[in-house]
């Protein structure tokens, strides 16, 4: 059952010469990562111009569940496509007392590498800043596995077609034991006044 879909108003932000420099990066970077791989320095550049954002969007998407569903305590979250981590921090920024198990999913071991440095504070042996923290490439096998909050931050659209978003939903919707997030970019009609290309769309989810 589909509880809310919601569009983040917050975020219109007005066509400027510099949110217009914004756009191209980002479409630039998009098609940089069609093409190759995640290395090291394309999640640095991740990390320098999504971290923030992503976090401010994914926060907004829990308060909603925070602010009507104020007794869900989760333990247990399963982040796909977890990238540099700012679903993690968003997390563990709202239900830090009762999670006790991130498992993070990406199918970049740099992008989780980076991921877990930044959990370091930057340094390879320092201490982890959140606790409780697991990096995987794949998805957990076994369907009997289920996790209190699932969620998908900005993943989707990296997939290669319709298909494979709908098998990849599907997969996490029975990963899913209280709540699935689906967050991500889409374009938005455009007027003379002002542009939303990085309109974010939320879809939360109960499992019943």
């Amino acid at each position: 059952m589909c509880i809310d879909t919601f569009t983040a108003s917050d975020y219109e932000i007005h066509c400027t010469p510099i949110f217009l420099f914004f756009l191209f990066f980002m479409l630039a970077l998009r098609c940089i990562v069609f093409l190759c791989s995640y290395t090291e320095q394309i999640g640095l550049v991740y990390l320098a111009a999504r971290f923030d954002g992503g976090y401010a969007a994914v926060t907004r998407a829990l308060q909603e569940i925070h602010q009507r569903v104020p007794d869900f305590k989760p333990q247990t979250l399963l982040d796909f496509g977890s990238g540099v981590g700012s679903v993690s921090w968003a997390a563990h920024a709202n239900w830090g007392t009762s999670l006790k198990e991130y498992v993070c999913v990406d199918s970049s071991a740099s992008m989780n590498q980076l991921s877990e440095l930044v959990l370091r504070g930057g340094e390879e042996t320092g201490d982890m800043h959140i606790n409780g923290i697991y990096f995987r490439q794949f998805l957990p096998v076994s369907p009997k596995v289920q996790y209190d909050l699932v969620i998908s931050a900005f993943s989707l659209n990296e997939l290669p077609n319709l298909f494979e978003r709908q098998k990849t939903i599907q997969a996490l919707w029975r990963k899913t034991g209280g709540f699935l997030v689906c967050v991500h970019f889409s374009l938005y009609n455009c007027s003379s006044i002002s542009i939303y290309p990085l309109y974010v769309f939320g879809f939360v989810f109960l499992a019943l």
